[in-house]
């Protein structure tokens, strides 16, 4: 929709969450002789630019219900000609750059210079009514090239136009009649500024009248004050004798043209601010995987100058472990498989460091989709992957020293429950263990043995030998013993050279053989020292703990006391053996 400008005030949208910024900017703006209209969401902008047309959105790149960037995303196509400025907390230049790249005006971070932003703000209202101006322009030359033909005419050798077509009225709004009767007119709406350069042409066309095609172009002034652009050619004509007969022109308004090429000019130049003075890498890469152009951070991050680097392969500063990563996006993207990749690359500094870079590149294609060259941005993240790496080995170090921990938790907790001599459970955590299995045995009515052995005079060992070799006596009676248990089975020393030996799921029968296994074995046994060897026998009584139903659990202490009893009659009856009493 179009609006006329001269004496309309300039609408401002201002889209911001923060209510107090957002009053703020209004009221500097309506004092400024702007039209501030206010907004904190980005779905609300959007209804509202559907609605009616805005000369300037002011966008907050962060906003509740949306990206900042996905409201430019709306208004730019809903209303191609409003124009845009970010407002951004965020310092990421890749954001500042996409906004650019999507046609905003221009960004700003806050905290911002009020002043800056005011004289942007005015600068994107003189743009928005030049283009709307432009546009009309366009419209109206549109509507009248499309029934119209070039401008043609005919001068004589003395420069005297002899013909005009009437379509000279359409593009200069003079008519025929006016150029013919009038031999100035011609020069006289030239723009003042081109007119020394016509002149120029026409005095080498009367010194040249073979020259056959002459080309230059230029600007006029039509009638309604419109300045146009106009692409000139002559000819010269020659009669049958070759006589000099004058010069054929054709003029063709190229208005429109000279618009694009500017807007591209505009275009281009906005992507030079950017791909200059962004804070990040910057690169244009071949479809060889050449640097074309690199800009001053690209060369800052690498070490070289963009002479040392364009016409460089990329693969040339990338470490090898990372080469391949780039050319198979190169392939990829020519065979028109993708487009757009992102990726850590690994590169190698000018003074041989390591600089990690994360790469998007983008493939840009001409208007027929054939791949012309690549878009890279590479922001340098090695003190990120620093301290990522960093990170890691503190955890590594971190995880290390909590096995270490475990590892002596462990250790202490065995060593709590360990007899130091011989290595097995010690009195304390034997009581323990005996609780819990005589508590499983009641729960479940199940049967369990309870062995008590003793090494038989055991003090005559160490009051002829030494307490060293009955110290190492009591060690290889209980390896002899743990050699006979079964992994279900528990053995601990009871106090002095007794011990216990507990049998979960085993009648008294069953006991008896493994201690007669575990008499025979220590039986067997024969210590050296320097006094002469020395063996020994033991004293085993076993009872077994049966549970009537509903019975109470026993105590560990009548338990103990109850192999203690079969461990005597052993004795009495003479040593060196196995005694089994009745349930208890």
């Amino acid at each position: 929709m179009m609006i006329g400008t001269e004496n309309h005030i300039p609408q401002i949208l201002i889209v911001d969450d923060d209510p107090h910024l957002l009053l703020t900017l209004g009221e500097i703006l309506k004092v400024k002789g702007f039209e501030p209209l206010l907004v904190q969401t980005g779905g609300a902008a959007l209804t509202y630019i559907e609605q009616q047309p805005i000369d300037v959105v002011l966008i907050d790149l962060k906003l509740g219900d949306m990206s900042g960037l996905d409201v430019l995303r709306g208004i730019k196509a809903s209303s191609p000609e409003s124009e845009c400025i970010m407002l951004t907390g965020n310092a990421s230049q890749a954001s500042a750059i996409e906004s650019i790249q999507m046609g905003a005006f221009g960004y700003f971070q806050k905290p911002f210079d009020i002043d800056q932003v005011v004289l942007s703000v005015q600068r994107a209202v003189d743009k928005y009514r030049s283009t709307l101006a432009l546009r009309a322009s366009e419209e109206k030359y549109r509507m009248v090239a499309d029934f119209t033909y070039d401008w043609e005419g005919w001068r004589t050798p003395d420069g005297t136009y002899v013909y005009i077509s009437p379509s000279c009225e359409r593009i200069t709004g003079h008519s025929a009649e006016e150029f013919l009767s009038d031999p100035n007119l011609f020069l006289e709406i030239i723009h003042p500024n081109d007119r020394a350069m016509v002149i120029e042409h026409n005095d080498l066309v009367a010194r040249l009248p073979n020259e056959q095609d002459l080309q230059i172009a230029f600007r006029i002034i039509t009638a309604s004050g419109e300045t146009r652009w106009i692409e000139h050619s002559c000819t010269s004509v020659h009669g049958y004798g070759g006589q000099w007969l004058g010069r054929r022109e054709s003029n063709r308004d190229i208005t429109t043209r000279k618009q694009a090429e500017e807007t591209q000019r505009e275009s281009e130049e906005r992507f030079r601010l950017a791909f200059e003075y962004t804070h990040i890498g910057m690169c244009l890469v071949d479809l060889k995987g050449q640097f074309l152009k690199v800009n001053p951070q690209l060369c800052e991050m690498f070490g070289y100058s963009s002479a040392q680097l364009e016409g460089r392969l990329v693969d040339e500063i990338t470490h090898p472990d990372h080469q391949k990563a780039y050319p198979s996006f190169l392939q990829q993207s020519i065979s028109g498989d993708m487009s757009h990749t992102e990726f850590e690359a690994l590169y190698i500094h000018k003074n041989g460091s390591l600089v990690w870079g994360q790469v998007s590149s983008s493939l840009v294609q001409d208007a027929a989709g054939a791949p012309l060259y690549f878009i890279n941005h590479i922001q340098d993240v090695t003190a990120r992957k620093q301290t990522e790496r960093e990170l890691i080995i503190t955890k590594e170090s971190l995880e290390e020293a909590n096995r270490e921990l475990q590892t002596a938790l462990v250790r202490e907790q065995k060593l709590s429950h360990t007899d130091s001599l011989t290595g097995i459970n010690n009195r304390r955590y034997l009581f323990e263990l005996a609780e819990n299995q005589i508590a499983i045995a009641s729960r479940y009515q199940q049967p369990l043995a309870v062995m008590m052995f003793d090494i038989d005079h055991f003090k005559q060992v160490n009051d002829t030998f030494g307490h060293d070799v009955g110290d190492q006596m009591l060690r290889r009676v209980a390896q002899i013993a743990c050699a006979e248990l079964r992994s279900a089975d528990v053995i601990g020393r009871y106090g002095g050279e007794e011990f216990i030996v507990l049998m979960p799921m085993t009648n008294a029968q069953q006991a008896c053989l493994l201690g007669e296994r575990i008499r025979a074995g220590v039986a067997a046994l024969h210590v050296l020292s320097e006094k002469g060897d020395t063996s020994t026998t033991l004293s085993i009584g076993i009872v077994e703990i049966s549970h009537a139903p509903r019975s109470h659990s026993k105590s560990v202490e009548d338990v103990f006391r109850s192999a203690d009893k079969a461990m005597y009659s052993a004795k009495q009856a003479g040593r060196n053996r196995v005694v089994a009493i009745p349930s208890q």
